[in-house]
């Protein structure tokens, strides 16, 4: 016993305190997916729920002063020796913004397709609709109503906020990878 580094400890206490630790552990690790998995989760409804907004950013930004016409720059500001602006000025905070966001909206885009391409082949009503439901409540141009898409489905309106749910499950697989999936 000379050896042991716990000396005033019972194997048999040892092995409760042990067995009491890994408990906690896989309880803690359970926590930790489950906030990961969540995260996800919100993060895929929050791309969605903003689409159309950061689809106007992407088309829209301006970050360099090329890209607005000369009519709209005060010449005379630029001009002066006194101001130290150009104009190649570009403000690349907003220029990096703006290409994480091009990035992203053509990842949403591409992905959005392959999902569609998936519930169009499959067999099930339910995923046809389930699709049909996403984009028209978040990519479509037309942002329709949870009452309005129930009316064209000819469905409760539970069953919209259920096909969303499922669907928006379904699109942070593709839209997360490996790291979409539930443990």
């Amino acid at each position: 016993m000379g050896n042991r580094k716990y000396e005033g400890i019972s194997d048999k206490d040892l092995e409760k305190l042990t067995s009491i630790v890994v408990d906690i552990y896989k309880r803690e690790e359970e926590k930790a997916k489950t906030v990961r998995r969540d995260r996800r989760l919100r993060n895929t409804k929050l791309l969605l729920k903003r689409y159309r907004e950061l689809q106007i950013f992407d088309e829209d930004s301006i970050y360099d002063a090329s890209q607005i016409d000369e009519d709209s720059i005060d010449i005379e500001e630029l001009m002066d020796p006194f101001n130290d602006c150009d104009k190649a000025m570009t403000i690349k905070s907003i220029k990096g913004s703006a290409l994480r966001t091009h990035i992203i909206i053509a990842h949403i885009k591409s992905m959005v397709d392959a999902y569609r391409i998936t519930c169009e082949r499959s067999s099930s009503f339910e995923m046809k609709r389930r699709f049909r439901i996403i984009y028209d409540l978040y990519i479509n141009e037309r942002a329709f109503t949870i009452e309005e898409l129930a009316d064209i489905e000819g469905v409760d309106r539970r069953t919209v906020y259920r096909d969303a749910k499922d669907a928006i499950k379904d699109l942070s697989l593709y839209f997360f990878g490996i790291d979409g999936l539930d443990p």
